[in-house]
């Protein structure tokens, strides 16, 4: 060796969305993913008074803290997990 060259395994020890990872925005990653998956159980305007009661959490009263959950949500007739049927 000796050479100065740089040598990278190219292993990812901490992957973007892991609370070590420093170079990632972990906030963003975050709320995409929580809109990503939202989006398949709640109406647009649901979802954004949703995700906006729980960003202010910390601002909310204890009678709202009573309700922070409540939401519409959109339920399937089958589970996305579900294995499709072959006919």
């Amino acid at each position: 060796m000796g050479t100065g060259e740089k040598l990278d395994s190219g292993f990812v020890l901490f992957p973007g969305g892991h609370a070590a990872n420093k170079t990632v925005d972990l906030h963003e990653v975050m709320t995409h993913k929580f809109k990503l998956l939202g989006k398949m159980a709640m109406d647009k305007n649901e979802l954004i008074n949703f995700v906006l009661k729980l960003e202010n959490i910390a601002d909310m009263k204890n009678e709202d803290l009573a309700t922070i959950y409540e939401a519409k949500i959109n339920f399937m007739e089958r589970s996305i997990d579900a294995p499709i049927q072959k006919e």
